[in-house]
């Protein structure tokens, strides 16, 4: 079976900016940075629960997240620390900039919608 996500970055971010003017425009600097991605709300869809998303983090090239209010949810931390624990190219999108994430840590583990985590580069 031929691995569609191979050659693409997963982009991770908050469920707060699907479908949102902050949305399209980070896509759009992303794919200014010639990094070919998949936005799992535009090209995958709901599947449910976290795990489906972190198995196609695992197929991807690598993953660029983005922080909403300086922070990362829940999904967007799991699925930036596997994509650091399996070793493939880990970057944030901050102020138009692509950059290398060296860790990502918890921050409040009681609020998994926004400040659950936070990147470190």
């Amino acid at each position: 079976m031929k691995n569609k996500f191979k050659n693409k970055y997963y982009f991770a971010h908050s469920m707060q900016i699907y479908n949102t003017k902050l949305e399209k425009e980070l896509t759009e600097t992303i794919k200014s940075f010639n990094f070919p991605m998949i936005c799992p709300n535009k090209d995958i869809g709901e599947l449910g629960s976290l795990n489906p998303y972190l198995q196609i983090v695992k197929k991807c090239k690598g993953v660029i997240t983005h922080e909403f209010k300086g922070y990362v949810g829940k999904g967007a931390f799991e699925e930036t620390k596997l994509s650091l624990q399996l070793d493939k190219p880990t970057f944030v999108i901050r102020d138009g900039k692509i950059i290398p994430v060296k860790t990502i840590k918890i921050n409040n583990s009681k609020d998994w919608k926004i400040t659950y985590g936070v990147i470190l580069t």
